[in-house]
C-alpha cells in the first residue's frame, strides 16, 4: 500500500546580468595572538623569499637598533634598496645580505615569472543550448572573489555554478540567447589576472559521428548501478565525484549503494542537491568516476539516440533508437521522447546523442504503446541547487503520515457498485478498493467527483499488488450519469510501476471515476488505489 502511495506521489510530482561576483566558500578570520618576546640576538626576518618578477617585499633584521646595510649578489635578478626592500627583476636566484654591526644575515631570493591564477578547461565554446566551462583559480584565499563580464548580453548570458570539493574550481554556465559571437571575461579580486573566453552561438556543424560500438566503449565506464533499500536504478558521472540520477530512484531510501562499471561498490553518504519537480538528484562520491560530456547542442527530432542502464538489474545494457520528439514540455519540465528502450531499472541513466554526449536523463516509459520513452533534458541539471547538501540519513521519506480516513477513502461495497450511490472522493485524496468479479463480471466500482468550476482533473489508478502485469486486469474511466462524458485512461510507466492516467479539462459538474475489468480477465478480487486531484493552474 505504501509503495503504491509513494509511487502516486512521485507521479503527481512528475506530471503535475552584466557583471556578477562569486565568493569562495566559507570565510575565516585569523586572530593573531600578541606576545612580548625578548630577542637574545638579531636575526633576519626571513631566510628565504619567493617573488614574482616586478613584485617587492621588505626584509629586516629583527632586534637591530641601528643602521643596516643591504646588498644583493645579483642585482639584475633581485635588487635591494637601503631600507631592505627587495624587488624581483628577472627569473633566477640571488642572495640578499644584511650587515649589522659587522654581522651578516642572508636571505635566499627566488624570482619567478608571473603565471596566471585563472584557468579554464577551454578558451572557446560553440553551443546552441545551455553549456558550461570549468574555471579554476590557483592559490585561492578565503576572501577571494571571481567575476565574469559578458561582452554582448544579447548573444548569451551566464551564471555561476557551485564550487567543487577542492574549493579551487567551479562551473560557469552559459545560456545562448540568439545566434552570433561574443566573449566572456573572467577576473579575480586579488590580482590583475584576466581570461577571455570566446562564445559562438550556432548550429552543430561537426563531422560524421563515431560508431555505436565506439560510443558504448567510451561511455559505459561512466555509468553506475544504484541500489537502495527501496529501488534499483541507474546513474552517471557528470563531474568527477558527482553522480546524477532520477530523484524517484533514491526517494525515501535510508541507504544508497553505487556499483561502478569496474565492479567497485560504495555507499553514498551525501546528496549534493535534488529537485522533486525535475525528478533529479545529485549524489556525492568524492574523487570517483570519469564524467560524461554534456551536449552543447540541442537534440533534434530524428537524431540517433542511445540509452544506457540496468533494466531489471541487467547492468551495462546499451540500446539504440531515434529521437521521436526533441522537446515535450509538461508542467515546466522538458522531456525528450525517444524510441531507445527505457525499462524498469534504466531510470536515471544517460540518454546520449550520436557523439556519445549526454542529452537527457532516462526517466519513464509509456507501456500502452510502442517505443514511447521519455528522458529529462540534461540542461535542467544546471538548475539544481547544490548550496545545501543533505546526508542520506536526513533525506525525507515522502511517505503519507498515516492511513487515516482523512487521507484514504475506504470503498463501501454496498455503495460502490452503483453510480447512483457512489461515494464522494474529495480532491487530493485516495480511494482504496477492490475489483470483485464475483459480484458481477466486470467488478465495476464508481466514485463521485464534484467540480465547482471549470477545472483540469488528474486521475491515477494502480493495482495494489506485487505483480506489475496486474495493471492489464483493470482500467479506469471518467464518465457522467447521462452518458455524455466517457474519458478513457492511458497506461504510463513510472520506474517499475505501471498506472492508468487521465488528465482532462472539464466544466463544473458531477462526474464519476469508473474502475473495472473486462469480462473474463479476473476471477478473484484484486485490490487497487485511485487518486483524484484538481490542477491549481
Amino acid at each position: 500500500m505504501r509503495r503504491i502511495k509513494r509511487t502516486i506521489l512521485a507521479i503527481i510530482t512528475v506530471m503535475t546580468l552584466a557583471i556578477s561576483p562569486m565568493h569562495f566558500p566559507g570565510t575565516q578570520v585569523v586572530m593573531q595572538a600578541q606576545a612580548q618576546t625578548t630577542l637574545k640576538s638579531p636575526a633576519i626576518s626571513q631566510a628565504t623569499l619567493k617573488l614574482v618578477k616586478g613584485k617587492s617585499a621588505a626584509l629586516s633584521i629583527k632586534g637591530a637598533k641601528g643602521s643596516v646595510t643591504w646588498k644583493s649578489s645579483a642585482p639584475k635578478i633581485a635588487s635591494v634598496n637601503s631600507k631592505g626592500l627587495v624587488t624581483g627583476k628577472a627569473a633566477g636566484t640571488a642572495t640578499v645580505t644584511g650587515t649589522y654591526k659587522n654581522h651578516k644575515y642572508t636571505c635566499k631570493v627566488t624570482v619567478i615569472l608571473k603565471t596566471g591564477r585563472i584557468a579554464v578547461n577551454q578558451n572557446s565554446i560553440n553551443l546552441n543550448q545551455a553549456g558550461f566551462i570549468t574555471v579554476s583559480v590557483k592559490n585561492s584565499t578565503a576572501d577571494d572573489e571571481v567575476y565574469y563580464r559578458v561582452a554582448n548580453s544579447d548573444i548569451a548570458e551566464c551564471k555561476w555554478g557551485y564550487w567543487a570539493s577542492d574549493a579551487d574550481s567551479l562551473n560557469l554556465y552559459i545560456y545562448p540567447k540568439e545566434k552570433g559571437s561574443t566573449s566572456v571575461t573572467i577576473t579575480s579580486k586579488n590580482d590583475s589576472d584576466k581570461l577571455v573566453i570566446k562564445v559562438n552561438v550556432a548550429d552543430d556543424s561537426r563531422t560524421a559521428p563515431p560508431t555505436a560500438t565506439s560510443v558504448a566503449e567510451k561511455c559505459l565506464p561512466s555509468v553506475v548501478q544504484i541500489t537502495t533499500d527501496k529501488a534499483l536504478g541507474t546513474g552517471f558521472f557528470t563531474e568527477k565525484g558527482v553522480i546524477v540520477t532520477n530523484y524517484h530512484v533514491i526517494e525515501g531510501a535510508s541507504q544508497i549503494k553505487v556499483k561502478l562499471n569496474n565492479g567497485e561498490e560504495y555507499s553514498v553518504q551525501t546528496i549534493l542537491g535534488y529537485d522533486k519537480d525535475y525528478d533529479i538528484a545529485l549524489l556525492s562520491l568524492p574523487g570517483k568516476g570519469t564524467p560524461l560530456t554534456a551536449s552543447r547542442f540541442a537534440p533534434k527530432t530524428g537524431d540517433t539516440a542511445y540509452a544506457i542502464g540496468n533494466p531489471l538489474g541487467l547492468d551495462n545494457t546499451f540500446s539504440n533508437g531515434t529521437i521521436s520528439n526533441a522537446s515535450r514540455v509538461y508542467d515546466n519540465v522538458e522531456y525528450i521522447q525517444t524510441t531507445a528502450a527505457i525499462s524498469s531499472g534504466n531510470s536515471g541513466g544517460p540518454l546520449l546523442n550520436a557523439y556519445g554526449e549526454v542529452i537527457g536523463i532516462n526517466t519513464m516509459q509509456y507501456v500502452d504503446g510502442q517505443n514511447l520513452n521519455f528522458a529529462l533534458n540534461i540542461t535542467q541539471v544546471y538548475d539544481i541547487d547544490r548550496s545545501n547538501p543533505t546526508a542520506v540519513s536526513k533525506m525525507p521519506t515522502d511517505e503519507p503520515a498515516s492511513d487515516s480516513s482523512e487521507q484514504i477513502l475506504k470503498e463501501d461495497t454496498a455503495k460502490s457498485g452503483n453510480i447512483a450511490t457512489a461515494q464522494e472522493l474529495p480532491s487530493g485524496q485516495y480511494a482504496d478498493g477492490s475489483i470483485d468479479p464475483t459480484v458481477d463480471r466486470t467488478g465495476t466500482d464508481y466514485y463521485r467527483i464534484t467540480l465547482t468550476k471549470n477545472s483540469r482533473i488528474m486521475v491515477i489508478a494502480a493495482a495494489d499488488t506485487k505483480y506489475s502485469s496486474d495493471i492489464n486486469n483493470m482500467t479506469a474511466k471518467v464518465v457522467d450519469a447521462a452518458g455524455m462524458v466517457n474519458i478513457d485512461s492511458e497506461i504510463y510507466y513510472y520506474d517499475d510501476t505501471p498506472y492508468w492516467y487521465i488528465s482532462k479539462e472539464l466544466p463544473a459538474g458531477t462526474y464519476y471515476i469508473k474502475v473495472f475489468t473486462d469480462p473474463g480477465k479476473l476471477y478473484l478480487p484484486m485490490p487497487y488505489y485511485v487518486y483524484f486531484g484538481i490542477s491549481e493552474d
